[in-house]
């Protein structure tokens, strides 16, 4: 039997976090936007870096981890309340690239890829979810940033922890 398009459950295990690996990687354009409607709405938020390079000017973080203790706090019930302005990595969910492999790989934490994992197959990815494309337009994103950096001579550092 053929698996079926990934449609998302509507549950809120993307959104709630306890291990700091699990928490959202963001890019620096969208920290700024996650800070900026966070302060509008009297939310506090914290972010650590995780990808940066030293370029000889005394630093650039390209990526940060976006820290969240639990429910994500622009969660309400099951709705996101930025849909339209989430992280890319909030968007390509259950999918999560690893950097700076840039291998895509399932989360767990996502109930529909737990009740299918049996019948899924790394090469239907592509097919079964949507969010496919957004994972590899984020690899490119990181793979060309990293080139540029290496060109450079730029030093490339990435904070695990």
């Amino acid at each position: 039997m053929p698996i079926e398009k990934f449609v998302c459950m509507r549950c809120p295990d993307c959104c709630v976090f306890e291990d700091k690996e699990e928490m959202p990687l963001v890019f620096y354009w969208e920290k700024k936007e996650l800070e900026a409607i966070a302060q509008r709405r009297g939310y506090e938020l914290s972010f650590d870096e995780f990808l940066v390079v030293d370029d000889g000017t005394g630093g650039f973080t390209y990526i940060y981890r976006w820290i969240i203790r639990g429910r994500c706090p622009f969660l309400e019930g099951v709705n996101c309340t930025i849909h339209e302005k989430k992280p890319l990595a909030c968007r390509m969910f259950p999918l999560i690239v690893e950097i700076p492999q840039n291998r895509v790989y399932l989360s767990l934490r996502c109930r529909w890829v737990r009740k299918n994992i049996e019948m899924l197959k790394s090469e239907q990815l592509p097919y079964i979810f949507d969010e496919f494309e957004i994972a590899a337009k984020v690899i490119g994103m990181i793979s060309e940033f990293l080139k540029i950096a290496r060109e450079n001579g730029w030093g490339i550092r990435i904070k695990r922890n």
